[in-house]
């Protein structure tokens, strides 16, 4: 899908990029203090004009300075203390259950509980993370709760929730817990972003994620220009092809450099040009250029322009703010992300110089938007329950945790940083690894044929077998969707669901994604047996291979068979007695080895 077959360079003559290969970790905290203070003042300062211009005409920077929409000046915001909001608040959670349970690798059920603890009110929930969270009170879990069969179908406005930009201001943080480590950052995050995402809206977080572990480590012999286009260039490797993310940054990208070629080319001050072509690539004349525009908070849009206020802003604080502030949209998402990059990458102490002779604020008070039941880590102070400085040490151990898992050591008061993957990066990202482990997806893509049958009547209600074999819940090529996939009800007291492959495949999973049909304790599975077609007769799954899960009334559950070994099959099944007189299902799978999968035809050499 990618638009431009650039150069991913952009650097300028002679620039070097040799990423860090060490950090101090007392300067460290000091970086991850100025990303939650750069971060703050973005997000306050973008909120002014957030949802304003959602259209042509949109704001220019003559409109810096003066009043917007809403008759509010439009400028640099500043607090005392800085309050929470959804571009701070949600990472701000994550950091507390990793601090809780000791670890970076939050569970489902941790970041499902976490959430129903600390959203405890829906204030300032909106979209996907409104849906997610609501899913998990009915008893779902992530990443069921991000999948767009169960998300989009789950919204009460009936749009592709998941396909807005929730994940992409919601869990940047995670990566700054994994400096120059990209593929373990992602590993870390990707749990949180696909909590709520799927598709190119997942892609468009792990960019961000993905700006946030590279931030750390450019290169300090680089200009500030050539660091954002280093940071912006590195990250895109991961993202593939075929994603809509990936042509939306290609063509920013080209914009970016033919509007700037050079630090002070007059086009630099131009950025408003780009943005419009994005409004027509994307939004005005979306569906001729094969893609869809959903409202104004849709992850595409704002991922572009999130990009866009970086690259133009060339390394400057205050400029990055202001572009991104007058871009359009949901304005303050795409501005705090880049202001907590540029914070990170520089340190607390170079974002208070860009405001000379204005005392910034270390206070932080998440009561605000969240749960009173969060600690309180300032008890004296009736304003505020936090500061960044003690948010970024409780950062600290986290790293260190990250450093030993993600390749990385600490020898002293210094962090030892792994080398970044020089080739293939596309193949090391989680959400890759599930796309080519799908036999679904994969078999499909090398031009066999997957078919889906079912010996229970279809309801009326649903869609036929064909949707739990059409992949769509492991397919992240990050195309446009059409429409998020459905659930199949199965009719009768005894059920059996079938996939079958032309070929054989190889399975190490087994994974059954159920419906959510049973909300009343009423159309699941009461007993189940997987099955497996080898060499032309059924068989059960051999000895060892137990579910990951018990399979129970609670909706939406992911149940995975692991077998012992690879084996070849050529069709699966599940057979059962049913409760309430059906059952429902969302994607019946085989899966190969998720830590080798075989590469599809489409992904090769990526």
């Amino acid at each position: 899908m990618c638009l431009l077959a650039l150069s991913l360079t952009g650097l300028s003559p002679h620039a070097s990029a040799e990423p860090r290969a060490s950090l101090d970790a007392t300067a460290y905290e000091q970086q991850l203090r100025g990303m939650w203070l750069a971060q703050s003042i973005a997000n306050w300062t973008g909120l002014i004009t957030e949802g304003d211009r959602t259209d042509k005409p949109f704001y220019t920077d003559e409109d810096w300075g003066g009043l917007s929409d809403f008759h509010r000046r439009i400028g640099f915001v500043f607090q005392d203390p800085w309050r929470a909001d959804d571009d701070t608040d949600v990472e701000y959670i994550l950091l507390h259950l990793m601090n809780e349970y000791h670890t970076t690798l939050l569970s489902p059920q941790q970041l499902a509980d976490g959430w129903d603890t600390y959203f405890r009110r829906e204030d300032f929930v909106w979209i996907s993370n409104l849906t997610s969270l609501r899913l998990i009170r009915r008893g779902a879990l992530p990443p069921a709760t991000g999948m767009g069969a169960v998300n989009a179908a789950n919204d009460p406005k009936e749009e592709m929730s998941y396909l807005m930009i929730d994940a992409q201001l919601t869990t940047e943080m995670c990566g700054a817990l994994a400096p120059g480590m990209p593929v373990y950052a992602l590993r870390i995050c990707d749990l949180p972003i696909r909590n709520t995402a799927a598709s190119y809206a997942a892609h468009a977080a792990q960019e961000f994620v993905l700006l946030y572990a590279l931030a750390p480590v450019a290169d300090p012999a680089l200009s500030d220009r050539d660091k954002v286009i280093w940071l912006a260039t590195e990250a895109r490797k991961y993202i593939p092809d075929t994603s809509k993310t990936a042509d939306i940054f290609d063509f920013v990208l080209g914009e970016f450099r033919r509007m700037c070629p050079a630090q002070d080319a007059p086009g630099c001050d131009d950025w408003e040009d780009t943005r419009d072509r994005i409004a027509e690539r994307y939004q005005l004349q979306a569906d001729g250029n094969g893609f869809k525009y959903y409202d104004w908070y849709d992850s595409a849009v704002n991922y572009a322009t999130g990009m866009m206020a970086l690259l133009y802003g060339q390394g400057d604080l205050k400029r990055t703010i202001r572009i991104g502030t007058l871009s359009g949209w949901d304005s303050d998402n795409g501005t705090a992300t880049m202001g907590g990059v540029l914070g990170l990458m520089n340190g607390y102490d170079w974002v208070a110089a860009q405001f000379p002779g204005r005392a910034l604020s270390d206070r932080y008070s998440i009561r605000r938007t969240r749960s009173h039941e969060l600690p309180d880590y300032l008890p004296r102070d009736r304003a505020a329950e936090d500061s960044f400085t003690m948010m970024a040490a409780r950062m600290r151990p986290l790293v260190v945790e990250a450093l030993g898992n993600g390749g990385g050591g600490v020898d002293g008061g210094t962090y030892r940083l792994p080398a970044l993957p020089a080739s293939n990066q596309v193949e090391l990202t989680p959400t890759t690894k599930l796309y080519r482990s799908s036999a679904n997806n994969r078999l499909r893509l090398a031009g066999g044929i997957v078919t889906a049958s079912s010996s229970a009547d279809p309801s009326e209600e649903r869609a036929g077998p064909g949707v739990f074999a059409d992949g769509v819940e492991e397919d992240f090529s990050g195309r446009e969707p059409s429409a998020p996939s459905d659930e199949f009800w199965g009719m009768g007291d005894d059920v059996t669901f079938t996939v079958s492959y032309s070929e054989d495949v190889p399975m190490k999973i087994l994974r059954f994604i159920e419906g959510g049909a049973h909300a009343n304790a009423v159309g699941w599975f009461r007993t189940v047996r997987p099955q497996m077609l080898v060499n032309g007769a059924w068989q059960d799954l051999p000895a060892g291979a137990a579910p990951s899960a018990k399979i129970t009334a609670a909706p939406y559950q992911i149940i995975d068979w692991t077998l012992p070994e690879t084996l070849p099959v050529s069709a699966i099944r599940l057979r059962g007695a049913t409760a309430g007189g059906f059952a429902s299902i969302i994607e019946l799978d085989a899966l190969s080895d998720m830590a080798h999968p075989p590469a599809p035809a489409e992904l090769a050499g990526q």
